[in-house]
């Protein structure tokens, strides 16, 4: 019962239940984002993949990596399902449904309801990481390059 419960609030509170119609898709790139004094600078698009599906949630000095998702509303979210899990909007629910169900010591990614408040979020937080739209990044936060790319590189991969 207590399961169900921590599955409905995650469902309810990240929006993953809710659709809304399509918006128009910004020209900009997703940019990966961590805590200005994290050490990292790069990341392989799998180990990118590893982290935001939760396969990996540990840094390397053994910290636990808080994963932050795009909320509902946003047009970043959509643009992530599509690029990093390679997913449908339904797939995407069901994954983390499943995911859920499935490990018990689970730390669920926190939903973000805009850029603004992933940034604060991320600026606090050493061991935190999400995407944002590049557009949306300031000198609050550090952009990871990925498979050595920035977001304004040709062969970016977000």
């Amino acid at each position: 019962m207590k399961k169900v419960i921590l599955i409905l609030l995650f469902v309810g509170y990240a929006g993953l239940g809710i659709s809304r119609p399509a918006q128009g898709q910004s020209n900009s790139k997703l940019a990966v984002i961590v805590h200005k004094e994290n050490p990292l600078e790069d990341l392989s698009f799998t180990e990118l993949n590893r982290i935001f599906r939760l396969e990996q949630q540990n840094w390397s000095n053994k910290e636990r990596i808080t994963v932050l998702l795009p909320g509902p509303n946003q047009d970043e979210r959509d643009r992530m399902i599509q690029k990093l899990y390679r997913m449908s909007d339904q797939a995407f629910r069901q994954y983390w449904i499943s995911l859920s169900y499935r490990v018990q010591a689970i730390s669920l990614p926190r939903p973000m309801v805009s850029c603004e408040s992933t940034k604060r979020v991320i600026s606090s937080l050493p061991n935190a990481i999400s995407v944002v739209d590049s557009s949306c990044v300031d000198e609050n936060v550090k952009v990871l390059q990925i498979e050595g790319r920035s977001p304004s590189e040709r062969g970016y991969r977000l």
